[in-house]
């Protein structure tokens, strides 16, 4: 794949990014009531800011210079009292912003999982298991971030920057219009360099899921492994892979850094013009205040860098999510149901051919089973043995052709109904991590008494 067609591919346009995180962030706004209340705590601590500073200059002039008695003891309690405001508000807004991102991931994972749950055999064909894990661990964690902490930084970081723009406009509008210069040069360069940071945080959900499916791979298969003396070719595997991973990161680390580098001397530079000229023109107190909210702005400034790099991490993690949630389901349009199958089964010109294959799996086959009848499949591997039984359940659709049960086309049972009226004894092993009588009685079976499940375990042989 060439550098170009790869960007266009893990790239999202803007406006889809504008759809996604307006679809993530129905999410959160679902808690709208802890929301406000966060946001009305965001308020309080930008103002806090604000007036931090105006006791600085008030401390400064009143305390130092002119050292009233009065304003010596006032002072002190005042600001203790504006710092533990501050710090309630913090408390309520992070508590808050915490307790909806919680809760989202809680909600997606959730709806997430129900999809996979209603999504067609081939696209578990399609994909990796591990891959698909890490959609549900890792990239729903990320949600996390772009749901409410880029939110949390976005409007905390930009209300005190507002706040203490206007307090150095109310203090010289002339200096605070040098920093203000600035601005236009920042929101340029952060725009010439977000696609980079969004391609590089999709690369690396991509790097992760890479990784999570080779170690899925070596331990779900150490027999393999071992018989075959692969181990060492694995460890190389694995560390290419990790590798990659690590370059992929570190990648993802030099953009956010450089723009962090060029952020500071930007606003660095500002600084420098603004005490220069601010020199002989301001009372100790007025300069003391000015200098510290220039000071005190670079942080938020460079939170909200930062968040630009978490919101792209965060938007490449939607994406991957909202791929599993967009899938299509499996076809379900059947409607009727029987009770109990008699158990014949007739193939009619039976045609499949699998997704992105060649060759078709089934050509044209037909043949009868009546009902009580045993018939044995025997043939090479590959011949379509194992595809025959697969449609029966409806694990896969028909491309031609027609399969009856008791006279009915499977097509037009409810497929829970057609499903529930076959036994499958599959070629691969699976335990789920639960007790061995909810593993007999499982799915539709988990009504059962415990006779029941007793009896099926001899039937089975597997009752000691």
């Amino acid at each position: 794949m060439s550098k170009s067609s790869r960007k266009k591919e893990v790239i999202p346009h803007i406006a889809n990014a504008k759809l996604l995180y307006l679809r993530l962030f129905r999410y959160a706004w679902h808690y709208k009531a802890y929301f406000l209340i966060s946001i009305f705590a965001l308020v309080v601590l930008s103002a806090s800011n604000t007036g931090f500073l105006a006791l600085i200059k008030q401390v400064t002039d009143e305390g130092f210079v002119k050292q009233s008695p009065d304003q010596v003891y006032k002072l002190p309690l005042m600001l203790f009292g504006l710092m533990a405001i501050r710090a309630l508000a913090g408390f309520v807004s992070l508590y808050y912003m915490r307790w909806i991102a919680r809760h989202v991931v809680e909600v997606i994972r959730n709806e997430a999982f129900s999809k996979l749950m209603l999504l067609p055999v081939s696209y578990f064909d399609a994909g990796s298991s591990s891959v698909i894990v890490s959609k549900l661990t890792y990239d729903t964690e990320r949600l996390s971030i772009v749901s409410t902490r880029v939110a949390l930084s976005v409007i905390r970081d930009a209300l005190t920057a507002v706040g203490l723009l206007g307090y150095m406009l109310y203090l010289d509008w002339k200096l605070t219009l040098i920093f203000a210069v600035v601005t236009p040069l920042m929101a340029l360069y952060l725009r010439k360099m977000t696609p980079k940071l969004r391609a590089s945080a999709k690369r690396v959900q991509e790097s992760m899921g890479d990784m999570t499916k080779a170690a899925e791979e070596a331990i779900a298969g150490q027999r393999i492994v071992k018989i075959f003396g692969a181990g060492e070719y694995e460890v190389n595997r694995f560390a290419k892979i990790v590798g990659n991973n690590r370059h992929i990161e570190l990648r993802l680390t030099r953009i956010s850094g450089l723009n962090s580098l060029v952020i500071e001397l930007l606003a660095a530079t500002a600084l420098g013009l603004v005490v220069y000229y601010a020199v002989g023109t301001f009372s100790a107190g007025e300069f003391a205040a000015f200098v510290g909210a220039l000071l005190m702005l670079i942080t938020p400034i460079k939170h909200l860098t930062a968040a630009n790099e978490e919101f792209q991490i965060g938007l490449a993690a939607a994406q991957s999510v909202f791929e599993v949630m967009d899938s299509p389901t499996e076809m379900n349009d059947g409607e009727k149901t029987i009770q109990r199958a008699k158990g014949e089964i007739e193939f009619k010109n039976v045609s499949l051919r699998y997704d992105n294959a060649k060759k078709l799996a089934l050509d044209n086959l037909s043949f009868m089973i009546q009902s009580g009848e045993k018939l044995a499949l025997v043939g090479r591997s590959g011949g379509g043995k194992t595809t025959m039984v697969n449609l029966l359940p409806r694990f896969y659709e028909l491309q031609q052709g027609l399969i009856l049960l008791d006279g009915v086309d499977i097509r037009a049972l409810e497929i829970k109904n057609l499903r529930s009226q076959f036994a499958l004894v599959s070629q691969d092993i699976v335990l789920f991590n639960d007790t061995v009588f909810n593993n007999i009685a499982y799915g539709a079976l988990r009504n059962a008494t415990e006779a029941e499940v007793i009896d099926a375990a001899k039937a089975a042989h597997a009752w000691d």
